[in-house]
C-alpha cells in the first residue's frame, strides 16, 4: 500500500469526484490524486504522508535566497490553504487532478502565498513614482472590439476560464496576476525554461480558443470579427485576464 494507515471510504472518494473529470493518469499520478483526496477528507495518515514526502521539498524550492522566516510562514499558510475546508466546498487540495506532479502543484500554490507575503512586506517601502512604469495606451483595434463586444467577450472569457483545469488557472495567475517570470515558474515546476514557456503558451491558447468557440456560438459573428477579436485577445491577453483572474 502506498500510504500505510490511510483509511478512506470509497463512497467519500466518489463524493469528491462528482462533477469532476480526471485526465488519463499514470500509476504515479493516480497514487498522488488518491493522497490528495484522502487529505481533503481529513485522513490523518494521508496528511502525515503529505508532510513527510512533499512539504520539506516545497520549503527547499522556495528558499532561493529568501529568509527562513518568510519561507516557514509561506509553508505554514500553504498547509492551511490546501487542507482547511472552504465555505461550502472541500479543501483546495481536492482541486488537484493529477495533470502534473503533486510536488509541482504544491510548489506553485506555495509560491502564490510567498509572493503575497513579500508584497505585504514591501507595502511600507516608499514608491518612486518617477520610475514607476506607465501603462501603455489601448490598442485601437482592441478598444473598438471591446466597445462593440465587451460584455460578450468578458462572459466568454469568464466561462472559458471556469472550464479550465485548476493547474492551468494557477499557471496563468502566476504569470498575469502575480507577475512571476518564466524562469521562476520553471524552477517551481522543476522543468526547463522552454518547457515552462510552452506550457504557458498552451494555457493561453486554450483559454483563447475556448473563448473563441463560445463567441462564435453566442454571437453568430463573422469569421473576420471573431479572428480580429482573437488577435486582440492574444496581443493583450494580460488586459483580458485582468477581468477574470481571481485571487
Amino acid at each position: 500500500m502506498a500510504f500505510p494507515g490511510t483509511d478512506v471510504a470509497i463512497a467519500d472518494l466518489e463524493r469528491l469526484l462528482v462533477g469532476r473529470s480526471l485526465p488519463e493518469l499514470s500509476e504515479e499520478r493516480a497514487v498522488e490524486v488518491f493522497l490528495a483526496y484522502a487529505c481533503a477528507l481529513g485522513d490523518e495518515a494521508a496528511i502525515g504522508a503529505l508532510d513527510r514526502r512533499y512539504l520539506a521539498g516545497v520549503a527547499r524550492a522556495l528558499q532561493r535566497g529568501r529568509s527562513h522566516e518568510i519561507v516557514a510562514d509561506a509553508v505554514q499558510q500553504l498547509v492551511a490553504t490546501v487542507l482547511l475546508p472552504r465555505r461550502g466546498r472541500p479543501p483546495e487540495i481536492a482541486d488537484f487532478t493529477g495533470s502534473g506532479p503533486l510536488a509541482g502543484w504544491l510548489r506553485i500554490v506555495a509560491l502564490r502565498i510567498l509572493l503575497r507575503l513579500e508584497r505585504r512586506d514591501r507595502r511600507a517601502a516608499p514608491i518612486d513614482l518617477a520610475r514607476a512604469p506607465v501603462p501603455p495606451p489601448d490598442d485601437p483595434e482592441f478598444a473598438y472590439l471591446r466597445r462593440r463586444y465587451n460584455a460578450a467577450l468578458q462572459e466568454a472569457l469568464a466561462d472559458a476560464w471556469s472550464a479550465m483545469a485548476p493547474e492551468t488557472r494557477v499557471l496563468l495567475r502566476l504569470r498575469y496576476r502575480d507577475g512571476v517570470g518564466i524562469d521562476e515558474i520553471a524552477a517551481m515546476e522543476n522543468v526547463h525554461r522552454a518547457t515552462a514557456a510552452r506550457r504557458l503558451r498552451r494555457a493561453e491558447d486554450l483559454l483563447t480558443e475556448q473563448a473563441r468557440a463560445l463567441l462564435r456560438t453566442r454571437l453568430g459573428a463573422s469569421d473576420l470579427d471573431i479572428d480580429s477579436m482573437v488577435r486582440a485577445i492574444r496581443s493583450r491577453i494580460e488586459i483580458s485576464l485582468s477581468g477574470i483572474v481571481r485571487a
